[in-house]
């Protein structure tokens, strides 16, 4: 069991999806970053974030209202992490690498 899993050095795939990617943004002159979609994106969850947020803890009096908020705000706050950080990640979301990176 001391055998380390290895994978192929083969990076065709790779490449080849990369090259359709490109091909992809180039064919609709879309660019791979700064574009107002994602930050359309962004305005949207990070508002239904602050807005879900806001409503849990200033308007939520029973249960029945609170639940669907809590469930709202834990879905905002993962489309943060799988939507704006994720694109940050892929350096996609700002032509400016400081913006990119989140750990600064």
């Amino acid at each position: 069991m001391s055998e380390r899993l290895r994978f192929v050095e083969d990076r065709s795939f790779q490449i080849e999806l990369r090259r359709r990617i490109d091909d992809f943004f180039g064919t609709n002159g879309i660019s791979h970053v700064d574009n107002w979609q994602m930050y359309l994106k962004s305005a949207i969850i990070l508002a239904c974030f602050v807005t879900s947020y806001a409503l849990l803890v200033f308007a939520s009096h029973t249960f029945w209202i609170g639940i669907p908020l809590a469930v709202l705000l834990g879905l905002t706050m993962a489309g943060v992490g799988f939507c704006i950080q994720h694109d940050g990640g892929h350096n996609a979301y700002s032509k400016h690498r400081a913006i990119n990176n989140s750990r600064q």
